[in-house]
């Protein structure tokens, strides 16, 4: 699905032909500048609403939004959302639905866990009250590989950080001299009994007498992650409506100081 974008133009032809005469050569170049300013005011006004629509934006989202300059010979400016990232996704593809709605694309983590056989097929995840979240409110970093790794979900290049079974024992057994207690996880393809589909964490105690790790019963088991057949999103970023008020109520008043100062140039 292509990114949200939204192309300004030079559509107002009556002040275009008020001035043509008077300015002559310096026309191209007074558009320009005013093109790219209102470029630019778009950018601004949708990075400012981003900060106040979304849970804790992230960095990255908050700069995803492009520009492509006009040009003399190009006299089209484009603002858009960042179509390329790293190892990591393209603001784009989580964007787009917030923009147009529709269902979300699988995480990275999602297919890992899919091709693992730990998340059915057709499934994706919400956060549940033991998963540990990052400053922005979502899966943190470390609990993602904790995951991966005790799941064994890693592929062939990252087999190596595949939990042993020794390395599970250790986090099960814990930090008893440091006040750390130890857990593990198991999954959950169906409902069972009270629990629905979904990844839970369960903490392990020592018995008084014997020192002995024992299991919390099964009920005590809080969830990471649950899993769910739809993840959708409904449209909660008015993108081109944005970008079309700042065109709109900002383009012409930019032309107009680019003239002047075309002609206060052009007289020097």
């Amino acid at each position: 699905m292509p990114g949200p974008e939204f192309t300004v133009r030079p559509n107002f032809g009556p002040a275009i032909d008020a001035t043509r005469d008077l300015l002559g050569r310096q026309l191209p170049y007074a558009l320009r500048v005013a093109l790219n300013k209102t470029a630019e005011l778009a950018k601004q006004r949708l990075v400012s609403e981003m900060a106040q629509r979304f849970d804790r934006a992230t960095p990255y989202t908050l700069n995803s939004i492009r520009i492509s300059y006009a040009s003399k010979d190009r006299l089209e400016a484009k603002v858009w959302v960042k179509d390329e990232a790293g190892k990591g996704t393209p603001a784009e593809r989580y964007l787009g639905p917030e923009v147009i709605g529709g269902q979300r694309r699988q995480k990275r983590y999602e297919r890992s866990l899919q091709a693992a056989g730990v998340l059915p097929s057709g499934m994706y995840t919400v956060t549940g009250r033991a998963a540990q979240l990052d400053a922005f409110g979502n899966l943190s970093r470390g609990q993602i590989v904790q995951l991966l790794s005790y799941f064994r979900a890693f592929g062939e290049q990252g087999y190596r950080a595949n939990m042993t079974d020794k390395r599970r024992a250790n986090l099960l057994k814990g930090k008893p001299s440091q006040g750390v207690r130890g857990f593990s996880y198991f999954a959950l393809a169906r409902q069972e009994g009270k629990l629905p589909p979904g990844i839970y964490q369960r903490v392990a105690y020592s018995t008084a007498e014997s020192g002995r790790i024992a299991h919390l019963q099964r009920g005590g088991a809080k969830p990471v992650l649950l899993f769910v057949r739809h993840a959708a999103y409904r449209p909660i970023f008015p993108f081109f409506d944005l970008v079309r008020e700042t065109v709109e109520g900002s383009l012409a008043a930019n032309f107009e100081a680019s003239t002047r100062h075309a002609l206060a140039t052009a007289r020097a």
